[in-house]
């Protein structure tokens, strides 16, 4: 990766995210502590992903703050994935974010960054089943086949809000990493 994407995420700029965004599916976090971190990172993907305006803004990775007009949300990949990470790392259960460049096989190497979404390794089932489950009771979305990485003792799900319409779906054309 060519780029220091990290050092574009703005995480205290959405301090706010959980009240702004999430609040609506409270009630579904209620007994399980991955449910939480299902719901936010279900929801902050489907917050961009949904409200994303796709347009190439060419070399410069643009601040989060400055992408937004309102809640309207503008750029490329590199754009929305820094938006994307910073929502995620301001949240209190998604404390385990890797963006990652993946080649394509259309574009030639390092064509598409996306972030991947880390829990502990040992927990990967059950919160399978928790996307599953949440895109279906909450969002009322159903979804396909769940695609995950395992990398050192940890399970990374995909997070892709310009190639895909959920978490941890296989990124079109750039599947595997």
């Amino acid at each position: 990766m060519s780029k220091n994407y990290i050092s574009y995420l703005e995480p205290r700029r959405f301090s706010n995210i959980e009240e702004d965004i999430i609040s609506a599916t409270q009630c579904y976090c209620q007994g399980e502590p991955y449910k939480k971190w299902v719901r936010d990172a279900a929801t902050i993907h489907s917050f961009v992903s949904d409200k994303s305006d796709y347009h190439l803004s060419g070399r410069t990775v643009h601040k989060p703050s400055s992408m937004m007009d309102g809640w309207k949300i503008s750029g490329d990949c590199e754009d929305q994935t820094v938006l994307l990470s910073s929502m995620a790392c301001s949240t209190s259960t998604i404390t385990d974010i890797q963006l990652i460049a993946v080649n394509s096989s259309f574009r030639g190497d390092d064509a598409h960054i996306l972030t991947m979404f880390g829990i502990p390794q040992n927990r990967r089932d059950r919160v399978v089943d928790l996307i599953k489950n949440f895109y279906d009771e909450v969002l009322n979305y159903s979804i396909g086949a769940i695609c995950w990485e395992n990398y050192q003792g940890r399970t990374y799900f995909p997070a892709d809000a310009t190639m895909s319409n959920y978490v941890a779906i296989c990124p079109a054309n750039t599947w595997p990493i």
